[in-house]
């Protein structure tokens, strides 16, 4: 076994020796079957063998209920006439790895690396999963990487400048590394508006993205344990090539994988997420406030599972009015991307859940740090009238048309903290 699947297993047999069986996670989880039993879910979760795949789930012909109406379905349910193997094979399929069920667990354990761990067994594997995540990572046939070689090449006339980046075998050494990954592909500019504010700010950099260099990290959370762990071996490799101080990324997923990665493999590089950056920059800008009011979604893997949630906090507080919604631990739905399509309809549902509390929040913009978050949303953002925008957009908005003033040098020191006093920033 490699090494992701040897710890992922040992955490999931300390954890379901630990638990109490309270059905707390089950409670709080937005895609739970209802009638699911904790008892059933553990003894398969300790099972060896594998987890036959449930039947297709059909398009349902109204929207799928929210989250809450989903959990007082599942509380109301004594039991269900489906297999309790159907129903665990169901929730594993459906699981996006937000980690709601963690904060409310009176035990402390995780259930989310528990329904991980049901995911790595799935056989066979939803065809969704590899729809969405076929072509990545390095170890490609010669049919793959010749659909990789078209793909790039459809691609290159919309990425415009960043298509130089796609999948360059050369790397140059340098402090500053933006990782964009398969994100670099993304229909939302970020890549090139991230860009645009290093050069800016004058900053020295590399990029590196591309399907080839893809961090791993959805292959994790769809259960492909030791896929995960090749593409993080050759991101890895690929990194040591620059030899940067810090590697920055607008990805959620991607800063997981990189921490995972500095810490593995032991690369001497700190991983920034993109909030992060802009922050210790912002200073650097023409600040201006934003009309009307702001509100924060937390992505789940940097800002919620990771503790990153308070630096993208700090731009906005300084850039306008912000109003918080009910946030992580608060029954706060993701964006659900990693489901990988396999259950659309209820995806959309908890999406439009999410904007609807930005809206009764009094926000009229929702601003998001994950790209992939920015892309989730963005869809419904009509319908729910509240705006849907990332930090790096209003950041980008405060570039200068005009001549632009000289740079200070771009600083990477973290800011002093004493103690659990948080440092303010003047406005």
């Amino acid at each position: 076994m490699g090494i992701i699947r040897d710890t992922l297993r040992d955490k999931v047999a300390d954890g379901l020796s630990a638990c109490i069986g309270c059905r707390e996670c089950l409670r709080a989880c937005p895609v739970a079957p209802p009638g699911l039993r904790i008892a059933d879910l553990n003894h398969w979760t300790a099972g060896d063998a594998p987890l036959a795949a449930s039947a297709p789930i059909p398009t349902p012909v109204s929207p799928a209920p929210a989250a809450t109406e989903v959990v007082a379905v599942a509380d109301a349910a004594i039991s269900s006439p489906a297999p309790p193997a159907a129903m665990v094979a169901r929730l594993a399929e459906e699981c996006f790895q937000c980690g709601m069920c963690v904060p409310v667990c009176p035990s402390g354990l995780e259930r989310d690396a528990m329904v991980l761990w049901l995911k790595s067994r799935l056989t066979p594997r939803p065809a969704e999963y590899d729809a969405s995540l076929r072509r990545r990572g390095p170890a490609q046939t010669v049919g793959e990487k010749v659909g990789v070689t078209v793909h790039n090449l459809l691609h290159r006339g919309r990425l415009g400048s960043l298509s130089r980046h796609v999948d360059k075998r050369s790397l140059q050494p340098a402090d500053t590394l933006f990782f964009f990954g398969c994100n670099i592909f993304s229909t939302t500019g970020m890549g090139e508006k991230i860009l645009a504010i290093a050069d800016y700010l004058k900053c020295r950099y590399e990029v590196l993205g591309g399907l080839s260099s893809c961090c791993g990290w959805s292959s994790y959370l769809s259960g492909d344990l030791d896929g995960a762990g090749e593409m993080m071996s050759h991101l890895a490799g690929r990194i040591a090539k620059v030899a940067p101080k810090e590697v920055i990324t607008p990805g959620s997923e991607c800063y997981a994988a990189l921490s995972r990665i500095a810490a593995v493999h032991r690369t001497p590089f700190t991983p920034v997420t993109v909030a992060s950056w802009l922050r210790r920059n912002l200073h650097r800008f023409p600040l201006r406030h934003f009309p009307g009011t702001m509100t924060f979604h937390d992505a789940c893997h940097s800002s919620r599972k990771l503790g990153e949630g308070e630096e993208p906090r700090r731009i906005l507080r300084q850039l306008g009015a912000l109003v918080e919604m009910r946030r992580f631990g608060d029954d706060a739905p993701c964006c659900g991307h990693h489901q990988f399509g396999v259950n659309p309809a209820q995806v959309e549902a908890l999406r439009a859940d999410r904007l609807a509390m930005a809206r009764d929040a009094g926000a009229a913009r929702m601003v998001v740090e994950c790209v992939r978050c920015q892309e989730s949303f963005a869809p419904g953002a009509e319908a729910a009238q509240v705006e849907v925008l990332s930090l790096v957009d209003l950041v980008y908005d405060l570039l200068p048309s005009g001549d632009r003033p000289q740079a200070r040098p771009v600083h990477f020191a973290p800011p002093v903290q004493k103690g659990d006093q948080i440092p303010i920033e003047g406005m």
